[in-house]
């Protein structure tokens, strides 16, 4: 029986059907994790078979294509499987689910034979050459394509999607008790100045793995989850397996029901493991590269951030997979020991509203409004819990009017403290070098860049700046940028 759809919904459905109408090519259709967008993609099935039409589905696992019949099966719908010999093949029924690698392989026999007259593709960031190979020939043959996804934020996408129709967000379905409302803590902040990065512009896993597979950093992990969200069914998203693993038999060995969980594994050693945490006979599940999409398990009230990352995309994702409602659930904590919530933001943050073209920066990348620092989230200098207005809503705490802290090393300093440790030349090439990438973004010189290095390190800056590539600055260095820009506004306004 197909769900009565939402107001947003219907108002997605209607835009998404005017694109095609108006032949604007192919779109996407952004709906944050919780907001139906599975419901939304059944409704749009109705009513191709309503029609006398036929649809193709696109997903990118194997455990997504049992999950979209079931879903679609459950809506009335004749469903058919392109994947080797499934027991569900039957090509004559108006909607097919496949994967992108079968589907590739078989495209141009089906589309001969059983022409297809829309083609949908889920989790559409996930863009392989075969997505944009067969986007190419539905263009072709004036075949709509529609993507989906909660995060559309990947570098080029505006290349092969030229509309992006946004259903609603996170903050909206919040506020209408659609999804439940997150309670974010910052109980610490890694240092990762050097560290390496991915050609996707992120860390590398094992790199970050070296920082967060310190023994104090996962005991202060189990340490705080015990603190805040003892009992609760709770996600950690650790940087590789062997730190899932160790993250696992750290909340073992404090007694607490944990399990590891990871994209490597056999489904047959996966799914019961996944299925214990759903029944509540497993409360913390640690994982690596398998929970950030297409994972539903509404009783998940805390997730746990161990794994920093650049990406928009990834953060969102994680944090999406506690924000679903279940009986007798209120909130959601997140308790981040990356920092990814000062780079990207807490769940109710605005994002970006149009697809990157591959040209400018990339729209999986948060960025800040410097002009407005106070309405940024920050950690509570007393309890962690990340806010934005005058006092912290967990313990109470209001700061004085201009006192500004940040976090280093897992301490609360104030802002402008002298630095303790003495710099080497490769601690002022790293300083210079996000200073630069600040200046880039905001259009600076290069030498507004070594005159604040100067100004930071109390005096030197790097002798030779030529050679050395900007990069993305730190939460310490942009907490620096806010605090000078907030002293120097104060100064003016005083003279």
């Amino acid at each position: 029986m197909a769900q009565e759809l939402r107001q947003y919904q219907i108002d997605a459905l209607n835009a998404l059907r005017a694109g095609i109408r108006d032949k604007v090519g192919p779109q996407i259709l952004m709906l944050p994790t919780g907001a139906g967008k599975t419901t939304v993609a059944s409704a749009m099935k109705q009513g191709v078979a309503a029609r006398g039409k036929r649809a193709f589905f696109i997903v990118d696992s194997l455990e997504l294509v049992d999950q979209a019949v079931q879903r679609f099966t459950a809506d009335g719908l004749k469903v058919g499987v392109i994947q080797g010999n499934h027991e569900m093949t039957n090509y004559n029924h108006p909607i097919q689910v496949a994967t992108i690698q079968t589907l590739r392989s078989r495209w141009q026999y089906l589309a001969d034979v059983y022409k297809p007259d829309l083609l949908v593709i889920d989790e559409c960031h996930v863009l392989h050459k075969a997505h944009i190979e067969i986007m190419g020939e539905c263009k072709k043959r004036g075949v709509p394509v529609i993507g989906l996804s909660a995060t559309p934020f990947r570098k080029g996408l505006g290349k092969h999607f030229g509309r992006l129709v946004v259903g609603t967000t996170l903050a909206d379905l919040t506020e209408q008790g659609y999804l439940v409302p997150a309670v974010c803590y910052a109980p610490f902040i890694p240092d990762l100045k050097g560290l390496k990065t991915t050609t996707s512009g992120d860390w590398a896993e094992d790199a970050l793995a070296d920082v967060m597979g310190d023994a104090k950093i996962m005991g202060d992990v189990v340490r705080h989850w015990l603190e805040l969200a003892e009992g609760r069914q709770t996600v950690v998203f650790a940087c590789n397996v062997a730190h899932s693993r160790e993250l696992a038999r750290q909340f073992q060995n404090a007694g607490i029901k944990a399990a590891h969980v990871d994209g490597y594994m056999d489904l047959d050693e996966r799914d019961p493991i996944i299925e214990g945490f759903r029944a509540g006979s497993i409360t913390v599940l640690c994982n690596v590269a398998v929970l950030t999409k297409g994972f539903d398990a509404p009783s998940t009230s805390c997730v746990v951030l161990a794994r920093p990352t650049k990406s928009l995309m990834m953060h969102y994702q994680m944090m999406g997979r506690g924000l679903r409602p279940a009986a007798g659930k209120t909130d959601c904590l997140v308790i981040d020991h990356a920092g990814n919530c000062l780079r990207s933001g807490v769940p109710t943050e605005p994002l970006p509203s149009d697809l990157d073209d591959g040209k400018f920066t990339s729209s999986d990348r948060r960025v800040r409004d410097e002009e407005k620092p106070e309405k940024l989230p920050r950690p509570c200098p007393k309890c962690a819990c990340m806010f934005t207005g005058a006092a912290c809503p967990s313990c109470g705490f209001a700061p004085k009017p201009h006192e500004d802290v940040e976090w280093v090393d897992g301490k609360l300093v104030p802002l402008g403290q002298k630095k303790s440790k003495r710099l080497t030349a490769a601690d002022k090439e790293s300083i210079y070098a996000q200073l630069l990438g600040y200046a880039r973004q905001h259009s600076y010189s290069p030498g507004w860049a070594f005159y604040k290095c100067k100004e930071y390190t109390g005096g030197s800056a790097p002798r030779n700046t030529r050679g050395i590539p900007a990069q993305q600055p730190t939460p310490e260095v942009l907490g620096w940028i806010r605090h000078m820009n907030i002293k120097n506004a104060k100064r003016r306004s005083a003279a």
